[in-house]
């Protein structure tokens, strides 16, 4: 029997038995073998450039949205290209959330082929944020006006804690991949952007990108000491615990729920201030594969088989349309409410130089967090645009000045 490769990122014991009886579904059906390669997310990025670059064994591959402009660049293109014919038999790119659809196609080859795509989305991925219904309530916090903006979003945060509340908001400031899709909620609401649509040079320090991280930096005023530095499975458990109020995080609040029954009983969701994020994972197929029809085959099967919705929402919300119009995206009002924010976000750059800014304002984030919380207010100013100076001259550096 023939056998192909498939490499996933853990997603957990649950979600991964059930991915398995899924592709058992495809050997059936197309009479092949599929080698699951479960990978941990720590590196991820690093083994996937090594798989690129090496030309290893795997056929089809599970990779971050943003990572594929890396891959697909003029220098490595390591990628297979989906041709029309292909998007065609997955339903049309129309049928595919836009904002993902659109991560698929680097900036440095849309010219050079409109009509092709080099990843397709699988798994979406986006923030919102979660509360307490029943202490909102007794703060006398109007749920349906309390997130609209940023300046909205922190009168809702201060009212909480004036009304005693210890904790009333949770965020990760130490480095995790996360808080860069936090701060580019509030960054996008007031304005501003990364980079130029063509990837060569950082906005960040513009005035409008800056005033949405003065708004979001802001926020560290309202974190009690004990969480000035924690992860975003830190400040998961806080909130899953009943020690927090609210928290912006992902889908998995919903679907690893670990919280004490009155969290359970209470728990929200609403959309952001700004313009919520738009992430997720592709499947690509590498261009050095020798089952190219069957790698065809598997990524068709897995974004477009009907026996492939048994891993939704476990693994996380589809990237097509058509399945955000199902339960429980369709009567869950939390769940709704993710896919609204999936429908109206936007993504990250798609150009090759974006996993260089990410990075690097991944590093540089908790840098930032440990300057605020440690000064005065009136100087947060200055510590952010110190750190965004830093951020852009490793960027003109390691870039070559492109």
């Amino acid at each position: 029997m023939e056998t192909i490769t498939l490499s996933v990122f853990d997603h957990g014991e649950e979600p991964m038995a059930v991915l398995r009886d899924v592709l058992q579904q495809f050997e059936a059906e197309h009479g092949v073998g599929v080698d699951l390669e479960v990978l941990p997310w720590e590196g991820g990025w690093g083994r996937m450039m090594r798989q690129a670059i090496s030309e290893g064994g795997i056929d089809v591959s599970e990779v971050g949205s943003t990572w594929i402009g890396d891959f697909a660049s003029s220098k490595m293109d390591a990628l297979y290209t989906f041709n029309r014919y292909d998007i065609d038999a997955m339903g049309g790119e129309k049928g595919f959330l836009p904002a993902a659809w659109q991560s698929g196609i680097p900036a440095s080859r849309s010219r050079w082929a409109p009509s092709r795509v080099w990843g397709v989305p699988w798994l979406a991925d986006t923030r919102v944020v979660f509360y307490r219904r029943d202490i909102l309530e007794r703060a006398g916090i109007d749920v349906t006006t309390a997130f609209e903006t940023a300046a909205a979003f922190e009168e809702t945060v201060a009212r909480l804690q004036a009304s005693g509340v210890r904790i009333p908001l949770v965020l990760p400031t130490l480095r995790v991949r996360i808080s860069v899709h936090l701060l580019a909620c509030w960054v996008w609401g007031a304005g501003g952007d990364f980079l130029t649509p063509d990837g060569r040079q950082v906005l960040i320090s513009a005035p409008e990108a800056r005033a949405g991280m003065k708004a979001y930096f802001s926020l560290g005023r309202y974190l009690p000491e004990d969480v000035h530095a924690i992860t975003d499975h830190h400040a998961n458990e806080l909130f899953w615990q009943g020690e927090a109020a609210m928290t912006v995080s992902g889908h998995w609040i919903l679907t690893q729920q670990q919280g004490v029954p009155e969290v359970t009983a209470n728990l929200e969701a609403a959309l952001p201030p700004g313009v919520p994020f738009v992430g997720g994972l592709s499947l690509v197929i590498w261009g050095h594969t020798r089952h190219r029809k069957l790698a065809g085959d598997l990524v068709r099967f897995m974004v477009h088989s009907d026996t492939a919705l048994s891993l939704y929402p476990l693994l996380g919300p589809p990237a097509r349309l058509d399945r955000l119009d199902q339960p429980p995206f369709s009567d869950d009002p939390r769940y709704r409410v993710l896919a609204e924010a999936l429908r109206t976000g936007r993504s990250f750059s798609s150009g090759h130089m974006w996993g260089m800014l990410e990075s690097l304002l991944a590093d540089e984030i908790p840098l930032i967090w440990q300057d605020v919380l440690t000064s005065p207010e009136s100087v947060i100013e200055d510590i952010i645009d110190t750190h965004l100076e830093r951020v852009a001259s490793r960027f003109a550096d390691a870039s070559g000045g492109v």
